[in-house]
């Protein structure tokens, strides 16, 4: 009896340990069943997962975790990559708006300056680390342009229209700057502005042309006006003089020499326009340049004996050959010396010489007449300029022989320059280079 009851505990003992046991097992058994059903939810795009063992599972787990991680390598590796390629853009697209010819500055929405290149400073004086961050009002002194700019703070959207002004600095006043500013719209979305661009562009050789255009204009409306002015008077004198026949005569010079002067007119501005477009096809001819002087000489001698002008002619007797167009040279040579004879006194001297060099012919044309002042010395030869002088003023022309002359002797590949004294006379020195390879560098 004694033995059984000592043997019950021990039996006791062994069935709950059993028992704990299998209650352990059980519960791992969940757990890795839990496991399991968590880790195949985590696959839920494998195919057959439920036929799957946990090895299997932890298996497909672990490749489905190292595809993840190589797909953010390679998204990463993707992102870094355009990263590079948007910096290279925006560092390509930098380099080529500082090489543009004009000085740029780009305003956002809300009208500060996110870039400018380094030409704003010497157009404007302004550098860009002035510009860079800053509203107009703070970097821009000009109250036209900074009108211009203001009027798109906040209204980008709506003012999609570019505007232009134009002003002169005023430590510069002979220079012109054009402004313009140019919304920026998104090539997907025309309709959103998302910033102005600003040109500042140096338009001082575009402004005088057009003023030159317009001075031309205003010469030639006057240069033709003038002897139409004295023809049409003489034509109605004309009608008038009855039987004096004096008056008569004098009409019809005059009219003749009217008509003359604005064939002349029209015949440099013509050659003038063919030289300055190219349109001369230049006939270049080896001459005997003394015998051509020559006949130019006698036949403007001839001219100018009615004003008992004196005439002197001094060609050494072996002045070499040349190649040039003989036509538009005559035509040079010509204005040279009517403008000696014209602006000669009663009386005077008009005189050519030549010497020769090594390369080169130099030729003089001189006269003793009322000569040209220093500051006129210096715009003679542009198109339609005539001195001020009242003696000048006195004498009939039209201010383009002396640039079509110069024009010529360029073309020739030579140099016309002038001499003179107000009161004393003048001398043209005319430069033409010998060698025929010379000559036609100019074409």
């Amino acid at each position: 009896m004694m033995k059984e009851l000592m043997i019950d505990p021990l039996v006791m003992s062994l069935l709950v340990m059993a028992l704990a046991g299998f209650a352990g097992w059980i519960w791992q058994y969940r757990q890795l069943v839990s496991a399991k059903k968590t880790l195949r939810s985590l696959l839920l795009a494998e195919e057959n997962i439920q036929s799957l063992t946990l090895k299997e599972v932890l298996n497909a787990l672990v490749k489905r975790v190292r595809d993840k991680i190589q797909q953010a390598k390679n998204i990463r590796q993707d992102a870094e990559t355009e990263k590079k390629v948007i910096s290279y853009h925006h560092k390509k697209l930098q380099a080529v708006l500082q090489v543009f010819p004009d000085a740029i500055a780009i305003l956002d929405e809300a009208g500060i300056a996110t870039y400018a290149n380094e030409k704003l400073s010497n157009l404007i004086g302004v550098s860009r680390d002035q510009v860079i961050g800053r509203r107009p009002p703070d970097w821009c002194q000009n109250d036209k342009v900074l009108g211009l700019l203001v009027r798109y703070e906040g209204n980008v959207t709506r003012l999609r229209r570019s505007e232009t002004v134009e002003f002169s600095p005023e430590d510069k006043p002979d220079k012109t700057i054009q402004v313009s500013a140019l919304p920026i719209a998104l090539p997907s979305k025309p309709e959103l502005t998302v910033g102005i661009l600003i040109i500042f562009r140096d338009i001082s050789a575009e402004s005088m042309a057009r003023r030159s255009r317009d001075d031309f204009v205003a010469h030639v409306s006057h240069e033709l006006k003038s002897p139409l002015n004295v023809i049409k008077l003489h034509s109605e004198l004309l009608l008038d003089v009855g039987e004096d026949a004096q008056q008569r005569v004098t009409s019809i010079n005059v009219i003749n020499d009217e008509v003359e002067r604005v064939s002349s007119m029209i015949t440099d501005l013509l050659n003038i326009t063919r030289l300055e477009v190219g349109s001369i096809s230049i006939s270049r001819k080896r001459i005997r340049f003394r015998d051509f002087l020559v006949d130019i000489f006698e036949k403007m001698q001839r001219a100018g004996e009615e004003n008992k002008i004196r005439f002197n002619l001094n060609l050494p007797q072996s002045l070499s050959h040349l190649s040039i167009d003989k036509d538009l040279f005559r035509i040079a040579i010509n204005n040279i010396l009517s403008n000696a004879i014209k602006y000669n006194r009663p009386g005077g001297l008009v005189s050519m010489d030549a010497e020769e060099t090594g390369d080169s012919i130099i030729l003089r044309i001189s006269d003793t007449g009322i000569g040209i002042s220093a500051e006129d010395q210096n715009k003679i030869f542009e198109k339609f300029y005539r001195s001020e002088d009242e003696e000048v003023g006195r004498r009939n022309g039209h201010g383009l022989g002396l640039s079509l002359a110069q024009e010529i002797v360029v073309l020739h590949n030579g140099k016309l320059s002038v001499e003179s004294e107000h009161g004393k006379g003048t001398t043209f020195i005319l430069e033409l280079g010998k060698t025929a390879d010379m000559l036609k560098e100019a074409v």
